[in-house]
């Protein structure tokens, strides 16, 4: 948002002060954005300033400027203007988001035009817009701009002003100059956010002008944060699993919270325990594998998108109003699955939840119930890291069976059943055979934890193979009285 005020800003300079069209290029003579404190996290006020020159009155025709990655505003402190009330400037108080002036010549003379900076109705998918109100000659000329979200090369907001206009009530108008303000507090709340990194926060401004509109002239002013070391990141993790009912996928949930006042997260590492491993069939044929949610102050309402599995890694790709994605690196060691998104950008995220579907198609599965611990390592914009446990409650897991052939000349088959971690133990096991074969012997373990059968017919003779393969059926009851059936083929 602050970056939206600052672009809208030097919109409405440019479109207040533009000039009729000449045959000379417009230069940028000084830029400067400057906040009122460099405190990294704080919230002072910011000011823009910008001189412009031309040797033939040449005026500015369109305007970007691209705020610093990190430099922020919380649009929602302030309240909307309505689209009438901007219009006939009668905007509230309580959406006055900054001030300022623009400077320029008119009519023959030099004017300085007092200027006004609102929150005001969005369009579409926009992050946010502001708008501004020039006072030329107790004439009000509202101006708006978008706020866009860039992700290349990194990701900040960015304001795009095109089409300024070069005249006003027919008369000819130059821009030379602009001195916009956002306050650092709206209603008494928080406006705008320094980063939270103590490298060079860089702003850019780029214009063209009507004499010249297809080359662009760039301006950057930089500034670097201090103190980063003192904000504080205390993020905290917790997970869940939850099996499926009718196979071995499971669903996992995490949830990062932190404070919105800390250092932003730049990295989070996920490493889950062995007893969860990603499924092959799933690895292999990509696509959707579960959601995200982002919750930051910023947005009005919490970002919802989706995990998406890829030959390029494990994304969490958001689409309006930020359209973006956030790149993720998956590894596998020992069968356990990890997962690293490198590139988060500087923003307060309160909460980030990170959900696997379940299902016949998940890309995770449990090889023995999901007990263990998450392991998480987060890593700051401030360099304060962070390495965090969350254990996973234990559930009841599904029971499991090995069938074993025997040689010689009584050749049988047996079958070794054991309960499901955590779970009730074996009440009694039912044994689905085909022709040819009978259970010679069941067997279940004193307290129920294991049961053995042994399987013997004619089926099994060396002399005779009337099945190359044997499937057999068993449905496993336990003492609460839930059944699960289990399926297991041997070559014969």
């Amino acid at each position: 948002m602050l970056r939206r005020a600052v672009i809208t800003l030097l919109v409405v300079v440019s479109s207040t002060l533009a000039a009729g069209a000449a045959q000379a290029d417009v230069s940028v003579t000084s830029f400067s954005l400057t906040p009122s404190t460099t405190k990294a996290g704080s919230n002072p006020d910011v000011t823009v300033s910008a001189r412009f020159s031309s040797a033939d009155n040449d005026t500015p025709k369109d305007a970007t400027i691209a705020l610093a990655a990190g430099l922020l505003a919380n649009p929602d402190v302030a309240t909307v203007c309505s689209d009438s009330d901007f219009a006939s400037d009668n905007c509230p108080g309580s959406s006055h988001i900054g001030q300022g002036s623009i400077s320029g010549t008119a009519y023959g003379g030099a004017v300085t035009i007092p200027a006004t900076i609102y929150r005001v109705t969005t369009q579409g998918a926009e992050v946010a817009r502001i708008g501004i109100i020039a006072d030329f000659f107790d004439t009000p000329i509202p101006i708006t701009a978008p706020v866009q979200v860039r992700s290349t090369p990194d990701v900040g907001l960015d304001i795009p002003i095109d089409g300024i206009p070069n005249q006003i009530a027919g008369g000819s108008v130059q821009i030379t100059g602009l001195t916009l303000t956002l306050n650092g507090t709206v209603d008494g709340q928080s406006f705008t956010r320094i980063p939270t990194s103590c490298s060079s926060a860089d702003t850019t401004l780029t214009i063209d002008s009507y004499g010249n509109p297809s080359t662009g002239v760039t301006a950057e002013s930089s500034f670097t944060p201090t103190a980063c070391d003192a904000l504080h990141f205390a993020p905290k993790l917790t997970a869940s699993v939850t099996p499926d009912s009718g196979d071995s996928g499971i669903a996992l949930s995490t949830d990062i919270r932190q404070q919105a006042g800390e250092a932003a997260t730049r990295q989070v590492k996920i490493a889950l325990p062995a007893s969860i491993s990603p499924r092959l069939a799933a690895l292999s044929s990509g696509g959707t594998v579960g959601t995200a949610t982002v919750t930051t102050p910023l947005l009005s309402a919490p970002l919802r998108g989706h995990l998406v599995f890829s030959a390029s890694g494990l994304d969490a790709v958001f689409g309006p109003p930020l359209n973006l994605t956030i790149r993720g690196t998956p590894t596998i060691t020992g069968g356990a699955l990890s997962t690293t998104f490198s590139s988060l950008p500087d923003v307060p995220i309160t909460d980030l939840k990170v959900n696997f579907a379940g299902g016949p198609n998940s890309l995770l599965m449990e090889s023995t119930a999901a007990c263990g611990d998450i392991i998480g390592n987060l890593g700051a914009y401030n360099g304060a890291t962070a390495h965090l446990v969350a254990p996973l409650a234990c559930h009841e897991g599904k029971p499991s069976a090995q069938l074993k052939r025997g040689h010689g000349k009584h050749r049988k088959l047996t079958i070794m059943v054991l309960a499901g971690q955590n779970a009730p133990a074996i009440h009694s096991v039912h044994v689905k055979l085909p022709s040819g074969l009978h259970v010679a012997r069941l067997t279940i373990a004193s307290g129920g934890r294991g049961a053995t059968i042994v399987i013997k017919g004619h089926a099994l003779r060396a002399h005779r193979h009337p099945h190359h393969t044997v499937t057999l059926v068993l449905t496993v009851t336990d003492a609460s009285g839930t059944q699960t059936q289990l399926q297991l083929t041997k070559l014969l």
